[in-house]
């Protein structure tokens, strides 16, 4: 009975340690995208906010990579990017969620239980997910949702920033598009405007 109990704890501990960090993650296919344009195709798992752990092939050694060398990854036909926020000084790595002349990124920050982006382990915290965006040509992103309490905040920064489609601005001034509509406001972006 002892050892049963002993090793349902063991098992238990185990569990705990792998979701908290990120030990078995699996390696994942994937094409790393490097500043010089180059491109790589191999494994990757995310090993941080920030980090990857990339290799060629499955028995090749594991190299760290981080936003000082590489532009973008995919994995599992998702595309994340190293952007920078305005008035951030270091890169994160953002999910590309809707691509084209407004690009929508998205980065969920994990709370305590919590695990990297693109891992499939137990996830016991909450995570919250924000967005944020750029047009075409834009080298940072944009954080519409500014304070995320506060609507009036948004629709202020988001008139000023797409004062570029009149027929937009209408919409939010109007109410039929808020901050909670912020994918089909880049849809209506992408499709309507300049």
């Amino acid at each position: 009975m002892k050892k049963t109990l002993l090793l349902i704890a063991f098992l238990l501990v185990t569990q705990f340690v792998s979701a908290q960090f990120d030990f078995l993650d699996p390696y994942r296919k994937a094409t790393i995208v490097f500043k010089d344009g180059i491109e790589k195709t191999g494994e990757a798992k995310f090993i941080s906010g920030d980090r990857i752990k990339f290799k060629e092939t499955e028995k090749s050694k594991a190299v760290k990579l981080n936003y000082e060398t590489v532009d973008k990854i995919i994995i599992s036909q998702t595309t994340y990017q190293y952007r920078t926020i305005k008035r951030k000084r270091k890169p994160n790595l953002f999910e590309i969620v809707r691509d084209g002349k407004l690009t929508v990124f998205s980065f969920t920050r994990d709370m305590p239980g919590s695990h990297s982006p693109g891992n499939s382990n137990m996830n016991f915290g909450e995570s919250f997910e924000f967005f944020y965006v750029a047009r075409k040509g834009e080298t940072q992103l944009t954080d519409l949702e500014l304070d995320r309490l506060s609507a009036k905040r948004f629709h202020k920064a988001a008139t000023v920033y797409f004062k570029d489609c009149p027929l937009l601005v209408e919409k939010i001034n109007t109410k039929e598009f808020k901050r909670d509509n912020f994918l089909e406001i880049a849809d209506f972006y992408n499709n309507n405007c300049q």
